[in-house]
């Protein structure tokens, strides 16, 4: 079942912005947990999410790879039900 995509105006709604200068995460009201300052390398097929050294090595190639790196929030669901959003400076959705 698809959801409707939310307005960006409540998605950082009653947050505590001061997480954004420490980089920790912070809980929202719609039960999903934000992490600030995170860097967007690009995207990437994992074969073995599970194995270290295979995470390891898709993060080395996209570092490697990378001309531009975008600083992002990435907001991650308590639920399965839920997608993982990445959102730019401006907190515009660009990827879910």
């Amino acid at each position: 079942m698809e959801q409707e995509e939310e307005p960006k105006e409540s998605v950082h709604s009653d947050l505590e912005l001061e997480a954004s200068n420490n980089q920790k995460p912070v809980s929202s009201p719609n039960n999903c947990i934000f992490f600030y300052g995170v860097t967007y390398l690009g995207c990437a097929s994992v074969n073995a999410p599970k194995s270290e050294n295979e995470i390891n090595r898709v993060i080395t190639t996209l570092n490697e790879q990378g001309k531009v790196f975008v600083e992002i929030t990435m907001s991650v669901p308590q639920t399965i039900e839920e997608k993982i959003v990445l959102l730019d400076a401006q907190e515009a959705i660009i990827a879910q």
